[in-house]
């Protein structure tokens, strides 16, 4: 996989693997991860797979914020992959690493939301601190 628009159905089979099982999750567990950057075991592991292409054993909510993760990295490429010209080339660990780590904490979380639920919906989860986020969803 080289250009953003190879990483579509990679992406896209890893959300439907990893989201086959049902979650069990309380409402304010789920709000509580779209809100905020993740948990630490979340890093961990999409850091792992991003080595292995393998999941470690997920805990729900660990499963949930990799499943986000992965629709916003399918989200990114997809766009990216409109784009007139993909000059870059973009595979390995790194990439994924990147994308499901770094990306997701510096701002495509933000952008994905914003693309999902409209810009105000991302910038309100910008703007204000976490502990009043709940409060801003439209």
């Amino acid at each position: 996989m080289k250009k953003h628009r190879d990483h579509i159905p990679f992406f896209w089979h890893e959300l439907q693997c990893v989201s086959e099982t049902p979650l069990t999750l309380s409402f304010a567990e789920a709000l509580e991860a779209l809100l905020h950057d993740g948990l630490p075991e979340t890093d961990a592991a999409c850091r792992d797979f991003s080595h292995t292409l393998e999941w470690p054993a997920l805990s729900d909510r660990v499963r949930f914020e990799v499943c986000l993760r992965l629709e916003c990295a399918h989200w990114y490429c997809t766009e990216l992959s409109e784009l007139a010209a993909e000059d870059e080339e973009w595979s390995g660990s790194n990439f994924l690493e990147e994308l499901l780590i770094a990306y997701w904490r510096e701002g495509g979380r933000r952008d994905w939301l914003a693309a999902c639920f409209g810009s105000t919906a991302g910038e309100r989860l910008h703007s204000f601190p976490s502990s009043l986020g709940y409060c801003l969803l439209p």
